[in-house]
């Protein structure tokens, strides 16, 4: 079993989604519960000059949104969150974690 903490930036994100769009949070909070029971992100690679090859992706609410995520042990550590619209999500989180 994993524990779900979050970086104040991804939280920050998710509290503007929640006043955005209710129903995604709805969505985002199942996929967190599921995420304590089993790891099963995407990996994220090296691309667009952005080494994330330490972080795994998640969908969700129709893949609008995605959620950023470190594996730390038995420690899910939630770094991003927000659209992928110009890659946003990923410069965000690449610029907190470099």
């Amino acid at each position: 079993m994993y524990t779900v903490k979050f970086s104040m930036k991804a939280l920050e994100r998710l509290l503007k989604i929640k006043k955005i769009d209710p129903a995604a949070i709805v969505e985002c909070e199942k996929l967190l519960n599921d995420l304590k029971h089993k790891h099963f992100g995407i990996r994220l690679e090296n691309k667009f000059n952005m080494d994330l090859s330490n972080c795994y992706k998640i969908y969700f609410y129709n893949r609008k949104y995605r959620l950023v995520y470190k594996k730390e042990g038995n420690v899910i550590k939630i770094v991003g969150a927000g659209e992928r619209r110009d890659l946003k999500v990923y410069k965000d989180v690449f610029k907190e974690e470099s």
